[in-house]
């Protein structure tokens, strides 16, 4: 009995080294399988210089890749980080020893210097699931100017100041500037000839006096180039107002839960002293300016005090440093009827150039909810735009197999 047994493990024994020895060398086979249809992608040239470029210009570029591997090479998809740079229809399907090409476009308008920009090709290669290849050069403007605008920032109303821009032109051929034109108020402008054909500079000035807020001005230059005929520049001076009030209206909330106060400020820069007279709050309806309540303000602690029945006050305090101006403090009860145009808090000055300030008191709009119709109808358009890329998926599916397809039935037609 005892023998048996010891036949029946040795039976088992055989039998299990000759499973795993079976298992084993179909492993090998799978693995040796599989190294011998491994595919591989080299690109010719990964990058491409294409020296200078005008800034504007459309630059064209075919990158040729080949498949170095044993098995079939597939190109998913070419993706980059901006729109500026993108591929073509390109060569999904490459056997083993075939070339691919991927034609690409870059659009240079938005750049200026030298640039490298990446584009990365996903493949079904093991060790190289994303391949990078790069386009590079130097982009220039044809005629460079800088800077861009003559920005004056912040100016005093009766002082002349001067900025100056250049102009540089990298064009092969030299140009000529016919004229200089000034559109618009409060600045002057003057053409300097620094090297004949190639560098000019304008020195823009403003021209006293300046109007308090925004002064703005375009200089149209001419010239004979026939692509660059008319440059446009953009002079631009601020000159703030001997008084100001920040912010320039008081907002409130569209529904008020409890009580708000909003603060603002009056400032001046003027030389004399500057005082507040009167405060009072006018209703805006229809635009017509009658008072709220018939009251008048009345004098505080460094200041004056306005209210109206419904409990809206209005508190104008002068600062510790007088020279700066006042401080105004609106207190809103909750719920308070602004009206559908609000209100305005009305100051009397003694200023001859400003002899009443108005700062309005209005709500801030209320964000409409869109209605089920708009809803349903922006629901649609979400849903035509998904439909719209799973079509142009699904186009791509079909034009990968029917790539597959030709190459496969290439294949087995050279093997005949």
């Amino acid at each position: 009995m005892s023998a048996v047994r010891w036949i029946k493990t040795l039976v088992l024994l055989a039998l299990c080294l000759s499973c795993s020895g079976t298992l084993l060398l179909a492993q090998e086979e799978k693995k040796a399988e599989a190294e011998a249809e491994k595919p591989d992608i080299e690109f010719e040239t990964p990058t491409h210089d294409f020296g200078r470029a005008e800034s504007g210009s459309v630059l064209e570029y075919v990158f040729t890749f080949k498949n170095t591997g044993t098995g079939t090479l597939r190109i998913e998809k070419i993706t980059s980080k901006c729109g500026c740079f993108v591929a073509e229809s390109f060569d999904r399907v490459v056997e083993p020893g075939e070339s691919g090409k991927i034609p690409v476009r870059f659009e240079t308008r938005r750049f200026r210097g030298k640039v490298s920009k990446p584009m990365f090709a996903s493949t079904n290669v093991p060790e190289k699931k994303m391949v990078k290849f790069f386009m590079e050069g130097e982009i220039y403007d044809a005629i460079a100017i800088e800077p861009k605008s003559a920005s004056f920032g912040a100016s005093l109303t009766n002082t002349q100041e001067s900025k100056y821009i250049t102009l540089t032109n990298n064009l092969e051929e030299k140009i000529e500037i016919k004229s200089v034109k000034l559109i618009g108020d409060g600045f002057g402008v003057k053409l300097q000839v620094h090297e004949p054909g190639r560098r000019f500079v304008l020195e823009v000035s403003t021209s006293p006096p300046l109007v308090y807020g925004v002064n703005r001005a375009s200089i149209e230059v001419v010239t004979n180039a026939k692509k660059y005929s008319k440059l446009e520049i953009l002079a631009a001076a601020y000159v703030p107002p001997p008084i100001m009030v920040t912010p320039s209206s008081v907002q409130l909330a569209p529904v008020s839960r409890s009580k708000i106060r909003r603060t603002a400020f009056v400032r001046h820069s003027m030389a004399r002293p500057f005082e507040v007279l009167d405060v009072r709050i006018l209703g805006a309806e229809a635009g017509l300016e009658t008072p709220v309540a018939p009251r008048e303000s009345k004098k505080v602690a460094n200041g004056l005090l306005t209210e109206t029945a419904g409990g809206l006050s209005v508190r104008v305090i002068r600062d510790k440093d007088e020279k700066r101006g006042y401080r105004l403090v609106v207190d809103v009860p909750r719920d308070y009827p602004l009206g559908k145009e609000g209100l305005s808090i009305v100051i009397d000055t003694n200023s001859a150039e400003y002899p009443k300030i108005s700062v309005p008191i209005k709500r801030a709009r209320v964000v409409r909810k869109l209605t089920d119709r708009e809803y349903a109808e922006a629901q649609l358009d979400r849903d035509l735009e998904r439909e719209e890329r799973m079509a142009m998926k699904r186009a791509n599916r079909r034009a990968l197999r029917k790539q597959e397809a030709a190459s496969e039935k290439k294949k087995k037609g050279s093997g005949k």
